[in-house]
């Protein structure tokens, strides 16, 4: 399993490489009114892709907390749950004879 490890770190370096080399192009960003200096092709590629994958953590993230707070909810509520069962198991049974005359009365 290490040798996989290393084997496609391996990979995975060498196709960085290969990008970075192939697109070393100077370009300008523009977004509105404002622009940037000349950078590598590469490097905007990358700072995109972080940018990506920090919003998509960022929303995981978001997602968890509100997960976290229901599952805390619903543990609350599941052991609200057992004491009112452990409370009814430990009632006393009225037999049914005595549950009649209770009744008539």
């Amino acid at each position: 399993m290490k040798t996989l490890r290393i084997v496609i770190l391996i990979v995975v370096v060498a196709f960085f490489i290969i990008f970075v080399l192939q697109n070393n192009e100077n370009v300008e960003i523009r977004f509105f009114t404002v622009s940037s200096s000349p950078l590598p092709l590469w490097l905007v590629v990358f700072i995109t892709l972080f940018i990506g994958l920090f919003i998509g953590w960022l929303f995981s993230y978001l997602s968890e907390v509100e997960l976290r707070r229901s599952l805390k909810e619903k543990n609350k509520e599941s052991e609200e749950l057992k004491r009112e069962v452990e409370y009814l198991r430990n009632l006393p049974i009225i037999e049914r004879s005595e549950q009649k005359e209770t009744n008539v009365d």
